[in-house]
């Protein structure tokens, strides 16, 4: 039945959705506003209250669906042998909660900040509740999709890396180079290795996926090469490229 999955995404969203405004009582401003503040210093505080809260909240995203999918793995290791046909009931709720959150952060985006970056991650959410929804319809590839989802694992000091800079942390300090490097290390683990093994994957058991399943798959696989390596790129750039000034 429908009915459980479709509760689970709904409660994930608004769960999420109620956090983020938890978070904005934690935003750090800063200076106080003056009387001679123009309408561009509101619209820039605004961009940065907002990304301050969906920074947070897509960092306790990373930290459960993260936990969710090793504990998943952990207690059903069939999971990894078949990541086609293989069911574990924690890992199909964690496609549940994790469509959730895309859900929540897709109109988070749409409603409040339609950027040019925006745009790209909108492609990329669209893409995963394609996916998602067809592991949920038809309790397939669920090993699939929680494998997926360890690329959560990086999003964890991904996220930390970008609260440190929007709390203006010396990037030269001892915390943020070290959340750099790891940031950088579960990037080529759980984002590149975790890609190349969804590939290899797909590519061998092409025959057994119903075609309109393997299109599917295939286009999301393309998109997320491509942005993680647009991702990888602006890291390398900004952490390890050329000597920076402090913030």
């Amino acid at each position: 039945m429908l009915i459980e999955p479709l509760f689970i995404v709904a409660t994930s969203a608004a769960s999420f959705a109620a956090l983020n405004r938890l978070f904005g009582r934690f935003y750090p401003s800063g200076e106080k506003r003056e009387e001679t503040e123009t309408e561009t210093d509101r619209a820039v505080e605004c961009e940065r209250r907002w990304r301050w809260k969906n920074v947070s909240t897509s960092f306790v995203h990373a930290v459960v669906a993260g936990g969710m999918a090793l504990y998943s793995y952990w207690t059903s290791p069939e999971l990894l042998r078949d990541l086609a046909h293989a069911f574990s009931p924690s890992g199909y709720r964690l496609v549940a909660i994790s469509l959730g959150y895309f859900v929540y952060d897709f109109f988070d985006m749409v409603l409040f900040n339609r950027t040019r970056q925006s745009m790209e991650l909108m492609l990329h959410h669209i893409i995963i509740f394609l996916c998602h929804g067809i592991a949920l319809h038809y309790r397939l590839y669920i090993g699939y999709a929680v494998f997926s989802l360890l690329a959560e694992l990086n999003s964890i000091f991904l996220h930390s890396r970008q609260l440190m800079l929007m709390k203006r942390v010396d990037t030269k300090s001892f915390p943020y180079r070290l959340c750099s490097i790891t940031n950088l290390a579960t990037f080529l683990i759980f984002r590149i290795g975790v890609l190349a093994y969804m590939t290899r994957w797909q590519i061998l058991h092409r025959h057994e996926i119903p075609l309109s399943h393997l299109a599917v798959g295939s286009v999301g696989l393309v998109v997320m090469t491509a942005m993680n390596a647009i991702l990888l790129k602006r890291l390398l750039k900004s952490d390890f490229g050329r000597k920076r000034k402090s913030r």
